[in-house]
């Protein structure tokens, strides 16, 4: 029998032109996701990618990619320009389903991209999704009110989950803290989570923290600092996170599992309290 598995935290890497795998389940404690990092400069050489036996997400960080998909699934051909940089606007992407080839190219400045790819369940079209079509909320309240950007959702992917988290300086999110590694019908879900942070600022950085209940197999609580550009695997444990005073931090999210079902997750019961009335 497998021994449950950690958390993991990988720190940032210098940026370089072209597709950069950063956590994947030959390197990660995960079954289903993979993430990697696009880098197009200004005026480059084509990127090419092919999902193959994956559906994938490619989110825009910051920049101007124009891009192309190609497949058994369905073709499409547009833009993602909605932000020159991370805070400066909402994100837009392309869903692509597996067996597709993606071509990509930046001719007028940068282009900086997420690539979430997972095995699908169900077969799905390609689409590009917009900054207009993306769900933005702000939720929690006092100092764990944060905004939530939900780009890719179970109407888009068959096994992916995929947005963003922008905590205001100080405060946290995640919280209170909640976990989605169990089955407890009509409430939780076993599904495994990759966050990649970005900071507004070059010194600035948060704390992530991910644990499991004590009577939990094999239980630990491992704390990290996470700065821009950094990322943490999350196969299963509470995790919540904390921006540090004067410094904007925000997360890319990326949920996958057997089944993917938004909201399908418990509340540490220390803590459940602070979401009654």
């Amino acid at each position: 029998m497998s021994s449950p598995r950690a958390s993991q935290h990988i720190p940032a890497a210098s940026p370089s032109p072209g597709c950069h795998v950063i956590a994947s389940p030959a390197t990660s404690p995960v079954t289903f996701l993979e993430f990697s990092v696009m880098a197009l400069p200004a005026g480059g050489a084509p990127l090419t990618w092919e999902s193959r036996d994956r559906e994938a997400v490619l989110y825009l960080i910051g920049g101007f990619c124009e891009i192309t998909v190609s497949g058994a699934a369905g073709a499409l051909t547009g833009v993602l320009d909605s932000r020159l940089s991370f805070f400066d606007g909402l994100p837009s992407a392309v869903f692509v389903p597996a067996g597709s080839r993606v071509g990509l190219h930046s001719p007028k400045g940068e282009a900086r991209l997420a690539l979430f790819a997972a095995p699908p369940l169900g077969d799905r079209r390609p689409r590009l999704i917009g900054s207009h079509e993306v769900s933005s909320r702000t939720v929690g309240k006092e100092n764990w009110s944060r905004r939530v950007v939900s780009v890719v959702d179970e109407h888009v992917a068959s096994r992916l989950l995929v947005g963003e988290t922008i905590n205001p300086a100080g405060n946290w999110s995640s919280y209170p803290p909640h976990k989605h590694d169990t089955t407890v019908p009509g409430r939780e879900a076993p599904m495994e989570e990759i966050y990649y942070y970005l900071v507004d600022r070059p010194d600035g950085f948060g704390l992530q923290m991910v644990y499991t209940p004590l009577d939990a197999p094999e239980p630990f609580e491992h704390v990290y600092r996470v700065r821009d550009g950094d990322t943490v695997v999350i196969p299963r444990g509470y995790h919540p996170v904390v921006a540090a005073s004067g410094y904007q931090l925000a997360y890319l999210w990326a949920i996958s599992g057997e089944r993917v079902v938004y909201r399908a997750w418990s509340d540490d019961p220390a803590h459940a309290w602070l979401n009654r009335p």
